[in-house]
């Protein structure tokens, strides 16, 4: 039990009484620490759970074994699981890339004169419901002269 003698300096808790509040406060951290560990844990078997249930374990498995069972291994480990996982090679994705570059260049080069377009039905538009000269000051049309 925890002593509860003061010391001279009237309120001040002596050594006995600090070393019980210290162990207390060792017990509260150790606590939490035991919390954050099993919360860490549960967030690890979520995940797990997820991968599991949406097919990545089984399809990351299916390509390491057919890795692992290759007599000759591939240069590029990497490439090897992309490709078995059905993405690009190197290389192919470098031509994609090279094609999404040009097709955005066509895109912007195509959107400018789909603008330019409009702009030109715009005028039209505009110059087709001006009043005629011919036109006379109430607005009616002039009857054919004579």
């Amino acid at each position: 039990m925890l002593s509860t003698d003061y010391s001279p300096l009237e309120g001040t808790p002596t050594k006995t009484n600090n070393q019980g509040l210290k162990a207390k406060k060792e017990r509260q951290l150790l606590k939490i620490m035991m919390r954050y560990n099993e919360e860490k844990e549960a967030k690890k078997e979520a995940f797990r759970k997820y991968l599991e249930s949406s097919g990545v374990l089984d399809a990351l498995t299916k390509v390491l074994v057919a890795l692992y069972e290759q007599n000759e291994k591939p240069s590029s480990a990497l490439e090897f699981v992309q490709q078995k996982l059905g993405g690009p090679t190197a290389s192919e994705y470098e031509k994609l890339q090279a094609e999404i570059s040009d097709l955005q260049t066509k895109y912007n080069e195509l959107l400018g004169k789909h603008e330019n377009t409009c702009k030109e039905l715009e005028e039209l538009k505009n110059l087709h419901s001006l009043p005629s000269t011919k036109e006379t000051i109430n607005g009616e049309a002039p009857k054919d002269e004579v």
